[in-house]
C-alpha cells in the first residue's frame, strides 16, 4: 500500500508493505553507538558514546543542522557499595551534564528474588519503606528492570 502526502507537487511517498520512507530529498539521520567495558580488581569502567547526524545525499541539506552528541563513563568500584556515572550530552549547540550516584544492591538481595518472581507489590513495599531505591543495580549494572524482563518475558 502507498499513500503519498497531500501537498501539492509533493515527492514524498509512504510504503506500508516493507515500512520503509522514501523521500527526494535523501536526508538520513545516522546513529552510531560504541561501548566498551573494562574489567580490573578495583571494579569496571564503561565508557558509552552515542552520537547522531545528518547524512546528505546528492547535495541535498536540512535547513537546520541535526547532530546530538552523548558521551557517558559508569563506573563499578568492588570497593564502594555505590556506582558513579558521568554523562555529557550536547545537542544544537547546549550542553548537558550529569553526575549520579546508584546504590548497588548484592545479588542475593531478597529484591532480584521478587523481580524474577513477579511479586511487584513486594518490592513496592522495599520502595515505600527506603530499604531498595528504584535505581539499585546489580555488579554487573543490570538495573531491577532489567531483572524483570529478563525472567518475566
Amino acid at each position: 500500500m502507498e499513500v503519498a502526502a497531500n501537498q501539492k507537487d509533493s515527492k514524498q511517498q509512504l510504503k506500508v508493505d516493507n515500512c520503509s520512507w522514501k523521500s527526494k530529498s535523501a536526508v538520513h539521520r545516522r546513529p552510531q553507538n560504541h561501548k566498551v567495558v573494562y574489567r580490573g580488581f578495583l571494579g569496571s569502567i564503561t565508557a558509552i558514546v552515542q552520537s547522531e547526524s545528518e547524512d546528505f545525499v546528492a547535495g541535498e541539506h536540512s535547513k537546520i543542522p541535526y547532530a546530538r552528541d552523548e558521551w557517558s563513563w559508569v563506573f563499578i568500584p568492588s570497593f564502594l557499595s555505590r556506582c558513579v556515572e558521568v554523562k555529557c550530552a550536547s545537542f544544537l549547540g547546549s550542553v548537558e551534564r550529569t553526575l549520579r550516584t546508584c546504590p548497588i544492591l548484592p545479588d542475593d538481595h531478597q529484591a532480584w528474588y521478587m523481580c524474577f518472581r513477579g511479586d511487584v507489590t513486594s518490592i513496592q513495599e522495599l520502595f515505600r519503606t527506603r530499604e531498595i531505591s528504584p535505581y539499585a543495580i546489580t555488579i554487573h549494572g543490570k538495573t531491577l528492570l532489567h531483572v524483570s524482563c529478563t525472567y518475566i518475558c
